[in-house]
Protein backbone atom coordinates (compact mmCIF):
# COMPACT_ATOMS: atom_id res chain seq x y z
CA UNK A 1 0.00 0.00 0.00
CA UNK A 2 1.79 3.59 -0.64
CA UNK A 3 1.95 5.32 2.85
CA UNK A 4 0.95 8.89 1.39
CA UNK A 5 -2.15 7.77 -0.31
CA UNK A 6 -3.61 8.13 2.76
CA UNK A 7 -2.71 11.14 3.63
CA UNK A 8 -4.96 14.34 2.09
CA UNK A 9 -3.51 17.91 1.60
CA UNK A 10 -5.87 20.81 3.04
CA UNK A 11 -4.46 24.03 1.05
CA UNK A 12 -5.61 27.21 2.75
CA UNK A 13 -6.75 30.23 0.17
CA UNK A 14 -8.61 33.39 0.57
CA UNK A 15 -10.19 35.49 -2.52
CA UNK A 16 -7.09 37.76 -2.99
CA UNK A 17 -4.65 34.99 -3.14
CA UNK A 18 -6.89 32.29 -5.07
CA UNK A 19 -4.94 32.80 -8.12
CA UNK A 20 -1.71 31.85 -7.09
CA UNK A 21 -3.08 28.39 -6.79
CA UNK A 22 -1.92 27.65 -10.78
CA UNK A 23 1.24 27.70 -9.96
CA UNK A 24 0.84 25.64 -6.51
CA UNK A 25 -0.86 23.01 -8.32
CA UNK A 26 2.04 22.79 -11.59
CA UNK A 27 4.82 22.37 -8.58
CA UNK A 28 2.91 20.23 -6.13
CA UNK A 29 1.56 18.13 -9.15
CA UNK A 30 6.09 18.18 -9.91
CA UNK A 31 7.45 17.29 -7.16
CA UNK A 32 4.85 15.18 -4.84
CA UNK A 33 2.75 13.72 -7.60
CA UNK A 34 -1.16 12.51 -7.98
CA UNK A 35 -0.99 10.21 -4.77
CA UNK A 36 -1.73 12.52 -1.97
CA UNK A 37 -5.35 14.10 -2.66
CA UNK A 38 -5.28 17.26 -2.28
CA UNK A 39 -8.72 19.71 -1.27
CA UNK A 40 -8.55 23.87 -1.45
CA UNK A 41 -10.53 25.39 1.47
CA UNK A 42 -11.52 28.98 0.21
CA UNK A 43 -14.42 30.63 -0.03
CA UNK A 44 -15.26 31.82 -3.46
CA UNK A 45 -14.81 29.31 -6.06
CA UNK A 46 -11.07 30.52 -8.09
CA UNK A 47 -11.57 30.92 -11.85
CA UNK A 48 -8.23 28.52 -12.89
CA UNK A 49 -8.83 25.01 -13.81
CA UNK A 50 -8.07 22.17 -10.33
CA UNK A 51 -5.65 19.90 -11.67
CA UNK A 52 -6.19 16.14 -11.34
CA UNK A 53 -6.80 14.79 -7.87
CA UNK A 54 -7.78 18.35 -6.33
CA UNK A 55 -11.03 19.75 -5.19
CA UNK A 56 -12.39 22.77 -3.95
CA UNK A 57 -14.28 22.99 -0.58
CA UNK A 58 -15.61 26.86 -0.13
CA UNK A 59 -16.20 28.00 3.67
CA UNK A 60 -19.03 30.38 2.65
CA UNK A 61 -18.92 34.39 2.24
CA UNK A 62 -15.29 35.49 3.42
CA UNK A 63 -16.98 39.03 4.15
CA UNK A 64 -19.75 37.78 6.71
CA UNK A 65 -17.57 38.74 9.40
CA UNK A 66 -16.71 35.15 10.67
CA UNK A 67 -12.80 35.84 10.63
CA UNK A 68 -10.28 33.62 9.81
CA UNK A 69 -10.67 30.61 12.46
CA UNK A 70 -14.39 30.15 12.48
CA UNK A 71 -14.58 29.01 9.53
CA UNK A 72 -11.96 26.65 9.60
CA UNK A 73 -13.17 25.29 12.91
CA UNK A 74 -16.47 24.55 10.89
CA UNK A 75 -14.25 22.46 8.49
CA UNK A 76 -12.52 20.31 10.78
CA UNK A 77 -15.58 19.73 13.10
CA UNK A 78 -16.92 18.09 10.23
CA UNK A 79 -14.45 16.38 8.38
CA UNK A 80 -13.28 12.95 9.33
CA UNK A 81 -9.22 12.94 9.26
CA UNK A 82 -7.46 12.25 12.23
CA UNK A 83 -4.66 14.63 10.68
CA UNK A 84 -3.40 15.93 7.58
CA UNK A 85 -1.21 17.87 5.57
CA UNK A 86 -1.94 21.68 5.91
CA UNK A 87 -0.70 24.61 4.12
CA UNK A 88 -1.39 27.76 2.14
CA UNK A 89 -1.88 28.63 -1.96
CA UNK A 90 1.61 30.26 -2.03
CA UNK A 91 3.56 27.55 -0.42
CA UNK A 92 5.34 26.50 -3.60
CA UNK A 93 7.04 23.16 -3.59
CA UNK A 94 10.62 23.35 -4.97
CA UNK A 95 11.87 19.36 -4.34
CA UNK A 96 10.22 15.98 -4.77
CA UNK A 97 8.95 13.74 -1.91
CA UNK A 98 11.45 10.83 -2.50
CA UNK A 99 14.46 9.41 -0.76
CA UNK A 100 15.47 10.62 2.76
CA UNK A 101 12.42 13.17 3.19
CA UNK A 102 10.24 10.63 2.57
CA UNK A 103 10.98 8.01 4.33
CA UNK A 104 10.97 10.53 7.48
CA UNK A 105 7.68 11.45 6.48
CA UNK A 106 6.22 7.90 6.40
CA UNK A 107 7.91 7.44 10.01
CA UNK A 108 6.51 10.59 11.44
CA UNK A 109 3.34 9.55 10.01
CA UNK A 110 3.54 6.25 12.17
CA UNK A 111 3.51 8.52 15.50
CA UNK A 112 0.50 10.16 14.31
CA UNK A 113 -1.23 7.02 13.96
CA UNK A 114 0.05 5.88 17.40
CA UNK A 115 -1.41 9.41 18.81
CA UNK A 116 2.17 10.28 20.20
CA UNK A 117 2.32 13.20 18.16
CA UNK A 118 -0.06 16.14 17.82
CA UNK A 119 1.88 17.86 14.82
CA UNK A 120 4.80 16.75 12.20
CA UNK A 121 6.61 20.18 11.45
CA UNK A 122 8.05 19.51 7.92
CA UNK A 123 10.95 22.34 7.38
CA UNK A 124 14.27 22.83 8.82
CA UNK A 125 15.01 23.75 12.74
CA UNK A 126 15.82 27.44 12.01
CA UNK A 127 14.16 28.61 15.42
CA UNK A 128 13.50 25.88 17.96
CA UNK A 129 16.88 24.96 19.63
CA UNK A 130 15.42 23.77 22.56
CA UNK A 131 14.44 20.79 20.95
CA UNK A 132 14.84 17.28 22.83
CA UNK A 133 15.23 14.00 21.34
CA UNK A 134 12.01 11.68 20.68
CA UNK A 135 12.84 8.65 18.76
CA UNK A 136 13.85 7.38 15.04
CA UNK A 137 14.93 10.41 13.42
CA UNK A 138 12.12 13.50 15.10
CA UNK A 139 12.86 15.57 18.15
CA UNK A 140 10.16 16.69 20.40
CA UNK A 141 9.84 20.82 20.08
CA UNK A 142 9.94 22.57 23.16
CA UNK A 143 6.82 23.15 24.42
CA UNK A 144 7.58 27.06 25.44
CA UNK A 145 6.65 30.17 24.84
CA UNK A 146 8.31 31.83 21.37
CA UNK A 147 8.81 28.00 20.22
CA UNK A 148 7.65 29.01 17.19
CA UNK A 149 7.48 25.60 15.43
CA UNK A 150 4.67 25.04 17.99
CA UNK A 151 2.18 27.46 16.40
CA UNK A 152 3.56 28.03 12.98
CA UNK A 153 1.41 28.11 9.82
CA UNK A 154 4.22 26.60 7.29
CA UNK A 155 3.96 23.46 6.05
CA UNK A 156 3.15 20.69 8.40
CA UNK A 157 0.95 17.61 9.15
CA UNK A 158 -1.68 18.46 12.21
CA UNK A 159 -3.68 15.98 14.16
CA UNK A 160 -7.13 17.46 13.64
CA UNK A 161 -8.19 17.61 17.36
CA UNK A 162 -4.91 19.53 18.47
CA UNK A 163 -5.96 21.96 15.24
CA UNK A 164 -9.24 22.37 16.22
CA UNK A 165 -7.96 23.03 20.37
CA UNK A 166 -5.53 25.69 19.84
CA UNK A 167 -8.30 27.60 16.62
CA UNK A 168 -10.96 27.66 19.10
CA UNK A 169 -8.12 29.44 21.92
CA UNK A 170 -7.19 31.78 19.48
CA UNK A 171 -10.86 32.44 18.93
CA UNK A 172 -11.95 32.69 22.10
CA UNK A 173 -8.68 35.72 22.49
CA UNK A 174 -10.89 37.58 19.79
CA UNK A 175 -7.96 36.31 17.36
CA UNK A 176 -9.47 36.21 13.57
CA UNK A 177 -6.74 35.61 11.16
CA UNK A 178 -3.37 33.37 10.81
CA UNK A 179 -1.28 35.78 12.30
CA UNK A 180 -3.38 35.92 15.64
CA UNK A 181 -2.68 32.47 15.25
CA UNK A 182 0.80 32.06 15.65
CA UNK A 183 1.51 34.94 17.87
CA UNK A 184 -1.32 34.73 20.16
CA UNK A 185 -0.75 31.03 21.24
CA UNK A 186 3.00 31.72 21.22
CA UNK A 187 2.77 33.55 24.55
CA UNK A 188 2.49 30.35 26.41
CA UNK A 189 2.39 26.80 25.77
CA UNK A 190 0.18 24.54 23.57
CA UNK A 191 -0.15 21.59 25.35
CA UNK A 192 0.76 19.52 22.27
CA UNK A 193 3.54 17.18 21.22
CA UNK A 194 5.24 18.83 17.94
CA UNK A 195 7.59 16.48 16.12
CA UNK A 196 10.02 17.93 13.86
CA UNK A 197 13.33 16.80 11.62
CA UNK A 198 16.63 18.66 12.43
CA UNK A 199 18.42 19.75 9.11
CA UNK A 200 16.43 17.40 6.92
CA UNK A 201 13.26 19.57 4.61
CA UNK A 202 10.23 17.27 3.97
CA UNK A 203 8.58 20.05 2.35
CA UNK A 204 10.90 22.26 0.42
CA UNK A 205 8.93 25.05 -0.51
CA UNK A 206 9.56 28.54 -1.40
CA UNK A 207 6.91 31.11 -0.49
CA UNK A 208 5.67 33.33 -3.80
CA UNK A 209 3.93 35.86 -1.22
CA UNK A 210 5.08 37.63 2.04
CA UNK A 211 4.16 40.57 3.47
CA UNK A 212 1.15 41.31 1.17
CA UNK A 213 3.53 41.26 -2.09
CA UNK A 214 4.86 39.21 -4.51
CA UNK A 215 8.23 37.76 -2.97
CA UNK A 216 10.29 39.30 -5.58
CA UNK A 217 13.28 38.57 -3.45
CA UNK A 218 13.19 34.62 -4.90
CA UNK A 219 13.47 36.00 -8.64
CA UNK A 220 16.17 38.45 -7.02
CA UNK A 221 18.09 35.43 -5.50
CA UNK A 222 18.03 33.45 -8.51
CA UNK A 223 19.12 36.33 -11.03
CA UNK A 224 22.45 36.56 -8.08
CA UNK A 225 22.97 33.06 -7.70
CA UNK A 226 24.14 32.93 -11.47
CA UNK A 227 27.33 35.13 -10.36
CA UNK A 228 27.83 33.88 -7.12
CA UNK A 229 26.38 30.41 -6.58
CA UNK A 230 22.92 29.71 -5.02
CA UNK A 231 22.32 30.40 -1.34
CA UNK A 232 21.39 27.01 1.00
CA UNK A 233 17.65 27.82 0.65
CA UNK A 234 17.58 27.56 -2.78
CA UNK A 235 20.06 24.83 -3.47
CA UNK A 236 18.66 22.72 -6.18
CA UNK A 237 15.62 24.63 -7.31
CA UNK A 238 15.15 24.12 -11.09
CA UNK A 239 14.84 26.95 -13.49
CA UNK A 240 11.56 25.08 -15.02
CA UNK A 241 10.64 25.99 -11.10
CA UNK A 242 11.60 29.50 -10.91
CA UNK A 243 9.75 30.10 -14.49
CA UNK A 244 6.72 29.62 -12.63
CA UNK A 245 7.33 31.85 -9.87
CA UNK A 246 7.84 34.43 -13.36
CA UNK A 247 4.76 33.47 -14.40
CA UNK A 248 2.94 33.88 -11.13
CA UNK A 249 4.47 37.00 -10.61
CA UNK A 250 3.04 38.41 -14.07
CA UNK A 251 -0.18 37.35 -13.03
CA UNK A 252 0.08 38.78 -9.85
CA UNK A 253 0.56 42.23 -11.45
CA UNK A 254 -2.27 41.67 -13.60
CA UNK A 255 -4.60 41.15 -10.62
CA UNK A 256 -3.40 44.34 -9.26
CA UNK A 257 -3.13 42.79 -5.60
Amino acid sequence: MNELSQLKNYIITSNKYSFLLEGYMELFKKHWGSEVESVVLGFDKPDIELQENFSFHSMGNQDDGRGWCEPLIEFFESCTDDYFLMCFEDHYPIRPIKGEPRQRLIEGLGYLKEKRADKLYLMPDYHDRAASYFEGNWWISADAPHALTTTSLLPSVWRREHLLKLLKEVLEKGGKNPHAFETTLNQGRTGGRVLLTPEVCIYANLDAARGGKFNSVILDRWEESKNTGPQPWMQNVEEEDIDVFKRMKLEWNKQNV
